[in-house]
């Protein structure tokens, strides 16, 4: 089903997986400036700064530099709330979304330096009830693995993010959720994870978490106006107002609050750019402040060393990224939150700090200001490896036209699937060479090059696969067209669904799990041909009723919304996107809705042969399906370059068509739901947000029923 978008649309939590898109390799690194080109370099910096802040259309910002030990600037631009044209000042208040992690970082690891506790202490020591449904990471897992994300688990922010859960129900939540890799292989973002660390520091100073932030490093830091209240408590003349960009009419709007106090450690820390200043000189001072020490060199140190490897730039510490693509080591994370963005970093060898606040999600403010910085300060890296990794992405096929290989980018790391198998992160090793990241993996070697000899596909990337000693090359095109050819094929699968004959609208009742949330859910999907759909879901977790989720698209546009935030409007691709994930459950899933098609291999899926359709819609993500040459339904969905993948089971016949009543989606970041259908039912109408959720707040009285 489509509920997954919904998930993936909304800005529930921190994320901390891009910075500034530049490269390590052949940088330019400048000369270290003194104080007095310094200040001759920042007003063209702060002006610089401002112009993108106003192409982007973000509102408002607060920047602090640091150099040296002193305060090189410390200023605002634009409006902490653009209705009123209140301007930014040094003291607004933003939040830091997950800028706040490494405040959890430093906390946890001054109780380590004090001998309150081990970083390789298991946490059911000071939290009993904690525990993993992996039982290798459930006995395996250290403090030190909760703050660097390798335990296994994807990110798990639907039940938070509703604001429905506690603290401590958050982290027992951990106990139902399905693994997606094995325990240590490879960086997961998890905001609950972060906050179990936090509220273990808390326990180890006889303190709640945020009791202990501020005893032990706000105050000391005289972080006066820094905090972890809820954003209501506040003073609100000098709150930043978090916007938001609405596409659909170019307008900066009032975006949702989330305070993320049950995951507080992770994300819940509002601060402003004077006490910011004061967290950059701490930092850069080796752990202390105005000549006091609050924690060891040696104890501060563990805060940034690397201990997994993110992608193939960063290495990830103690809520700080590790990188070196400006030719120095910057230690950096950013924040994201709706209606806020921010972005910290230290460059130790320049003693050079900065910290970003915006109130805007989603403009990439905060990643735009901190590029201008970087660059005039430090260096100009080379963007050349970034762009050629746009190049390799793409399906590769054997000599046989029987085996698929799927390269895609996700952050800054090329991912591998052979067939249907598990995601292997790659590594860069030379030019356009990759090997497997992780030791658990099977050992693979690609390297990439350009076939300049095809007659069909001139200049195509061609992959040169070793695996297990076996070199081999495949390339992205068959060199004939394969089996009944893809017009007749996807004529088979229009008969085989019953196209678009039938016209009446039809409501599906369904349950859902999501296996690595702990959620369950029922709801109710809406199918009208050609081209709406709409579904509402109600969810649950640890015995509560956490949230309700609605998604609808009419034609080429729609809305994705749950009852704790904003409507997301879908638009163009996105909507297009939704349409096809939702069109065999319309039977309305003909040749017209596609541009390009053509069959790409001839495989098994289990024991049944297949054909691998390759389909670029008019105005959306390229897919694959995988056809039954026995029945000529679709079985399996992928879609986009980074694939999201639908597995169809349990066709039956409703009415002139054949649709699955059981569903296994899988989204870009591993997470599965499992989705069945109980019934179809033909109806004359639907509910007025079904097909136009630009009014949806709450559906009132909306029930999933029987």
């Amino acid at each position: 089903m489509t509920l997954s978008r919904v998930i993936a649309v909304l800005p529930l939590a921190a994320a901390a997986v891009i910075g500034p898109a530049q490269d390590h390799k052949n940088p330019t690194v400048l000369p270290d400036l003194t104080q007095e080109q310094l200040q001759a370099a920042l007003p063209d910096i702060a002006r610089q700064i401002d112009a993108k802040r106003s192409a982007l259309k973000v509102p408002g910002m607060a920047v602090v530099i640091v150099k040296d030990g002193k305060v090189a600037m410390m200023r605002g631009f634009g409006y902490r709330d653009p209705d009123k044209k209140l301007p930014v000042t040094p003291d607004t208040l933003f939040q830091l979304a997950s800028c706040s992690k490494a405040f959890t970082g430093v906390l946890l690891a001054m109780a380590a330096d004090q001998g309150k506790l081990s970083l390789s202490d298991p946490p059911r020591k000071y939290l009993p009830f904690f525990h993993l449904k992996d039982p290798v990471a459930d006995r395996s897992m250290t403090l030190a693995d909760l703050m660097c994300h390798r335990s296994g688990l994807p990110r798990t922010d639907l039940a938070w993010a509703s604001g429905s859960l506690t603290a401590d129900e958050c982290i027992q939540l951990l106990a139902s959720d399905e693994p997606t890799f094995p325990y240590g292989e490879n960086a997961q973002y998890s905001n609950v994870l972060v906050h179990t660390a936090s509220e273990v520091a808390g326990k180890a100073f006889g303190q709640t978490w945020d009791e202990a932030l501020r005893t032990h490093v706000f105050e000391p830091l005289g972080m006066t106006s820094t905090t972890v209240a809820p954003l209501d408590s506040l003073d609100q003349s000098r709150l930043a107002v978090g916007t938001w960009f609405d596409p659909t009419d170019g307008k900066v709007k009032h975006d949702d609050r989330i305070d993320a106090l049950n995951i507080g450690g992770a994300g819940a820390i509002k601060s402003c750019a004077r006490d910011m200043a004061r967290w950059l000189q701490f930092h850069l001072d080796g752990g202390q402040i105005d000549g006091k020490r609050l924690i060891s060199k040696k104890g501060l140190m563990e805060v940034y060393k690397p201990r997994i490897q993110w992608d193939d730039e960063d290495r990830y510490g103690f809520g700080w990224m590790i990188q070196d693509r400006y030719g120095v080591p910057v230690i950096w994370h950013d924040g994201f939150l709706p209606g806020f963005q921010a972005y910290v970093a230290l460059v130790p060898s320049r003693h050079l700090g900065i910290a970003i606040l915006t109130n805007n999600a989603g403009r990439g403010g905060n990643f735009a200001a901190a590029a201008t910085i970087l660059t005039r300060l430090v260096g100009k890296p080379d963007m050349k490896w970034q762009r050629q990794y746009g190049k390799e992405v793409g399906v590769y096929v054997d000599r046989t036209d029987s085996h698929l290989l799927r390269i895609w980018r996700s952050s800054l790391s090329l991912w591998a699937m052979f067939d249907r198998g598990k995601a292997i992160r790659l590594n860069r090793v030379g030019e356009r060479t990759y090997h497997t990241a992780s030791p658990n993996n099977e050992k693979l070697s690609i390297t990439f090059r350009d076939d300049d000899y095809s007659l069909m596909h001139p200049a195509e990337p061609l992959a040169e696969v070793t695996r297990d000693g076996m070199a081999e090359v495949w390339r992205q095109h068959p060199i004939v067209e394969l089996g009944p050819g893809a017009k007749e094929l996807e004529r088979r699968i229009a008969v085989a669904t019953g196209g678009s004959a039938d016209k009446r609208t039809y409501v599906g009742r369904y349950t859902v799990r999501y296996l690595q949330e702990g959620i369950s859910g029922s709801g109710l999907l809406f199918t009208t041909p050609p081209d709406s759909f709409a579904e509402f879901e109600i969810d649950d977790a640890m015995g509560k009723r956490i949230c309700e989720q609605l998604i609808g698209v009419n034609g080429d546009s729609g809305g994705a919304a749950t009852t704790f935030s904003r409507l997301d409007p879908l638009m163009g691709p996105a909507a297009v996107d939704n349409q096809v994930e939702s069109a065999l459950l319309r039977g309305a899933d003909t040749p017209s809705d596609y541009d390009h098609s053509e069959i790409l291999a001839e495989t098994t899926l289990g024991r049944e042969p297949v054909w691998v359709l390759s389909r670029t819609p008019k105005n959306g993500s390229r897919i694959l399906d995988f056809v039954s040459e026995r029945t000529n339904l679709v079985l399996r969905r992928e879609q986009g370059d980074a694939p999201s993948v639908w597995l169809f089971s349990d066709y039956r016949k409703v009415g002139d068509t054949k649709m699955p009543y059981r569903l296994v989606t899988v989204d870009t970041g591993f997470h599965v739901q499992v989705f069945r259908i109980q019934k179809y039912t033909p109806t004359s109408s639907y509910p007025h947000w079904a097909y136009f959720p630009s009014g949806f707040k709450k559906p009132e009285g909306a029930s999933v029923g029987n």
